[in-house]
């Protein structure tokens, strides 16, 4: 992570847009503590490691990537499919990519 604001790179602030994001998503769910972790990864895996910085980019390929990159802890990786992908689309409604 940059030292100050100035340092850091566009998917260092997207990753802090994520955390928001995904904050006002699980206040909309019932959820384990293992799957806030999955996705708190996903966000890191998102960011830091795809250096995706943009809503749009967010993607099928980069669900899969992420799923065949780590392991699913604590319930089924269908499920874990169906947690990100929700996640997806409830991001993509907040940046307005999507209507709903």
């Amino acid at each position: 992570m940059s030292a100050t604001l100035d340092d850091m790179e566009s998917y260092e602030f997207f990753q802090a847009d994520m955390d928001v994001w995904l904050e006002e998503f699980l206040s909309t769910l019932h959820v384990l503590d293992s799957q806030v972790l999955f996705l708190h990864a996903y966000i890191e895996y998102v960011c830091f490691f795809r250096m995706i910085d943009n809503v749009s980019d967010l993607n099928e390929k980069v669900v899969n990537d992420f799923l065949a990159f780590r392991k699913v802890g604590g319930f089924e990786e269908k499920e874990a499919l169906e947690l990100l992908e929700k996640y997806q689309l409830f991001i993509k409604k907040k940046a307005g990519l999507i209507s709903g």
